[in-house]
């Protein structure tokens, strides 16, 4: 009787569940790329709204502010424009 010889290579099955777990592993990690796609836009917006209300801050802080109630006892402030605090050159009309 001839004795049987085991080849070295691989039987369906093993292959089958080779590429199963694979597809698996390639599932969850495009699962994962999604996440940090939608992750990393959120990031972008919250990244220019804060830059949008820093620079409003800027420029409330950059504004001269004056009373607009006068003595009424609220504490109503307003910004001055620059042509009344005189930043702007007043427009001259022809005579």
């Amino acid at each position: 009787m001839k004795a049987i010889v085991k080849s070295g290579g691989f039987t369906l099955i093993e292959t089958l569940i080779a590429l199963f777990i694979l597809s698996f592993a390639l599932l969850a990690l495009a699962g994962l790329m999604v996440t940090t796609t939608r992750n990393n836009s959120v990031g972008g917006h919250m990244t220019e709204a804060a830059t949008l209300a820093q620079d409003k801050l800027e420029e409330f802080r950059a504004t001269p502010l004056t009373s607009s109630r006068g003595t009424t006892g609220k504490r109503d402030l307003m910004p001055l424009s620059m042509l009344e605090i005189g930043m702007l050159p007043q427009a001259r009309t022809a005579i």
